[in-house]
């Protein structure tokens, strides 16, 4: 289990290193993503091919607001089924 405090400090802490990030040069594709609000985008691809990268670029283009959080910080270790309430909670703020 993982409490409501920890999970809000990682999610802070992410933000800023997530997006100090160098994301590359822009990609064409980037242009072609097609976004709808209602809906989900995804990104597929090979590994190592740019899925991550691509996805930086297009948070920091249209979504400066998002919240990208990576389950294998060591903080989050503990995290279980039940913390998607707490995650939730986090995300409503």
């Amino acid at each position: 289990m993982v409490r409501q405090e920890e999970i809000a400090l990682v999610i802070d802490a992410q933000k800023v290193t997530y997006f100090k990030q160098d994301s590359g040069f822009t990609r064409d594709a980037l242009a072609d993503i097609p976004v709808a609000d209602s809906f989900a985008t995804i990104i597929t691809g090979i590994r190592r091919c740019g899925k991550s990268t691509l996805l930086l670029q297009l948070l920091r283009k249209n979504y400066q607001d998002a919240i990208h959080l990576n389950f294998e910080d060591i903080r989050l270790s503990g995290f279980e089924t039940g913390d998607l309430t707490r995650l939730h909670r986090e995300i409503e703020k």
